[in-house]
Formats: C-alpha cells, structure tokens, sequence
C-alpha cells in the first residue's frame, strides 16, 4: 500500500470530524487504522475499500486523483524548466483542487516549492520574502527539495536586484544543487553576475548553461541564455558577438513563436542598435513591439522614451507626434510609478526637442548621469559622458574635467566587476 492512502483516510477522516473508533469499527481495530494513517501498516484491499466507504470515499477514485496529482507535479517541474508561465499557470490551478492528496503527505514540501516557484514566474511575489524564510528554516527537506529551494532562492534575488546577496548565496549553498538544477543554477549565476556588471564572468557561466541545455534541447533557455550574453558581449566592446547573439535570439524565438521573449530581446536589440548609432535600423526594432508593449504600461513609458530619442536622432519627429508621446507618457506616470531615471530621461527629451540645449547638458550632468551611476548604468553612462565630452570640447576646463570622469567610470566599472 502506498503511504498516500493512508494520509487520505486521515486527512478525511479529520475533516469529518470522525474519531479512529468511528471509522474502524466493524472493519479493523483502532491500532492496526493507526498504523495504516501512518503507512506503516499494509492492509488488504477489501479493509482499504471498506474504510474509504465509511468515509464516503471510493478507493478507484482516489487512487487515479493520486495519480493524475503525480502526474502535474512532473509536468510542472518541466514547465517551470522551460519557464513556460501559461502552463504552469494552468497546472498550479489543477494542483491546488487536488490539495487534499497532499496535506500529511511526503509531497507536501514539494507542493509548497512548486506554489513559490509560481509566485516567482509570475511576479506575485508580495510577502514571498517571510514565507521563504520560514521554508529555509525547514530541516526535514529531502536533498532535491534543497536543491529546488536553493535555485528559488537564488531566481527570487537575482529578480529583485539583490545580484550581490544573490552571489553570497550562491557561493554558501551552491553544494546543495542537484544534477536535475545544475543547468538553471548555471544560468542563475550567469544572471547574477550580469546584474552584478560582471560580463567575463556572466559569459564564462552563460555559456556553461548554454552548452547544458543545447544538450537537452531546451530552446527557450538557450535563447534566454544568449540574450544575456549578447548584453555582455556589448558591455565588453565586442559588438559583432553581440550582434550576433541577438539576431540568434530572434531566429529562435520566431520559431518558438515565444512571444514575450521575442519583444524582449526586439527591444534590447533596438537600444543596442542604437548605442551604434544605427538610428533607422534601431527604429525598426521600437516599432514591431509597440502593440506587444500596450498591455504593459511600463514597458510602453520605456518604449516611448527610446522612440522619441531615435527619432530626434533622426530629424523624424514632428511637433504633433512629441506632444502625442508626452501626453502619452504623462498619463502613464501618473498611473503607475516611474523610477525617477526614466523621468529625468523624459526631461532631457523635452527640452532637447525645444532646443534648450543649454539647459539639457546642464540636466544631464547635474541629475541624469549621478542616477546612471545609482544604478550601475555603465553602458548609457559611458555614452552620456561622451555626449558631454563633445558639447564642451571648446571648453578646455570643463572639458578636460569630463575626461577624467570618463575614466574614473571606466576604472569604476572595472572595480565593480570584479
């Protein structure tokens, strides 16, 4: 007999507010119902279908939820792999109905993993904190169950912009990871050091994962692993394998038709575009996600910032088109919150379309580059101080001033990568 049967007639019969004595009598004794609530006694199926009548149940039945139960909590840890949100989505949904199976149970942990993971996936994440804590405290936890709460861990503050906690993290558990994880952990570390502005050694754990689930076959984390290296490759001037990267990460999601990721990486390809300065090919790119960004305001305010740039850039905007934008923008901002970053970007632009360049360079070096470095935005910060650079290039003190925080950024970069 399975111990699940067992968990079963307890559970039921605790939710019925039944004594042992209730439902064993006329069937077996009170010790031998005590043993098999346990799993520790194997009685014949007759007894089996005799106590599961007593509590309304039906063995057959119960037996194939079990089963079906089982079965979703393989296909979940196979979603969660491919990161497939509708799928998991759907089969959390199924697994919680089917509770009962799980309470006393062996699966119960596993069940509790699977519900953080969802949480995390799908960014319902409030109070997530407290309840992983609790779950780490836990010591009854098999070594794949460490393993999985490990990996979670590490995805929850990798997600939340804890890259240097994430890192400690790392380091303290990583002994705890199981075969089956390896390669999301891989990629986990890989993400760290990215968020961390670490590129060499982002690159040198991306490619670990890469090579890991080009062997099982799992494209969607291969095109997530190359977007991440194309990132890096950018940050450390190799602008050709980035390219590169980039235009694999497309091919592959078209493919998938995996929607997200695709806009995702359209997106990230368009602003690499136009760090290049290849303006009108970086606009190609803003303009297929548009309708894909509507559903998320976020997403929208970002992709309107990047479109009114590129197109000053190009002497393509015209005075109805800027107000259609900042209107747009304002409505936005007002419905959501916006990190101060992306609204002091929002003021350069409206004054470099009013053509008070004055008080946009004086914008830009007073609050919009401090807030680059606040954020470790040391792509767009390098740029900005070029941009600087050029516009005082008369100005002997101011410019020669600049020159050494260019390099004092470069040095900074450097320091924080390693």
């Amino acid at each position: 007999m399975e111990a699940y049967l067992g968990n079963i007639i307890r559970y039921n019969r605790m939710k019925q507010k039944k004594t042992q004595h209730e439902v064993s009598q006329g069937i077996c004794s009170i010790s031998h119902l005590s043993k098999i609530e346990k799993g520790v006694y194997l009685p014949n199926e007759e007894t089996l279908n005799l106590l599961f009548r007593r509590l309304g149940k039906k063995l057959d039945v119960e037996q194939d939820s079990h089963e079906k139960l089982i079965k979703r909590m393989d296909d979940f840890y196979h979603y969660w792999t491919y990161s497939d949100i509708n799928q998991l989505q759907a089969t959390i949904l199924e697994m919680r109905k089917e509770k009962q199976h799980l309470i006393f149970s062996d699966r119960i942990n596993q069940y509790l993993l699977f519900n953080i993971a969802y949480a995390i996936l799908s960014g319902e994440t409030e109070g997530l904190q407290k309840e992983m804590n609790d779950f780490e405290n836990l010591e009854l936890l098999s070594r794949r169950e460490q393993s999985f709460f490990v990996l979670l861990k590490t995805t929850f503050l990798n997600q939340h912009g804890a890259s240097k906690e994430a890192i400690r993290y790392i380091e303290e558990n990583g002994s705890k990871i199981s075969n089956e994880d390896i390669s999301e952990f891989e990629y986990q570390k890989g993400l760290a050091f990215s968020y961390h502005v670490n590129p060499a050694l982002s690159l040198i754990y991306m490619g670990k994962a890469l090579a890991s689930f080009s062997t099982h076959t799992n494209f969607t984390k291969v095109a997530m692993c190359k977007s991440v290296m194309a990132i890096n490759y950018e940050r450390l001037n190799l602008f050709e394998e980035a390219e590169n990267e980039y235009l694999d990460v497309l091919r592959i999601t078209q493919k998938l038709d995996n929607q997200n990721l695709y806009h995702e990486t359209t997106y990230n390809f368009g602003l690499y575009l136009k760090n290049q300065k290849k303006f009108r090919e970086a606009l190609v790119q803003f303009m297929r996600c548009e309708d894909y960004f509507d559903s998320n305001k976020l997403h929208k305010y970002l992709l309107n910032l990047v479109i009114w740039e590129t197109r000053l850039e190009l002497d393509d905007l015209e005075e109805e088109s800027k107000e259609l934008l900042s209107q747009e923008m304002n409505q936005i901002a007002k419905l959501i919150k916006i990190k101060e970053k992306y609204l002091v970007y929002a003021q350069l632009l409206e004054l470099k379309s009013s053509g008070k360049m004055k008080e946009y360079h004086q914008l830009l070096e007073k609050k919009y580059i401090p807030l680059l470095k606040k954020d470790k935005s040391f792509i767009e910060l390098k740029l900005k101080y070029m941009e600087l650079i050029e516009n005082y290039r008369f100005n002997e003190k101011k410019y020669y001033s600049l020159i050494e925080k260019f390099y004092l950024n470069e040095i900074e970069m450097e320091m924080f990568s390693r």
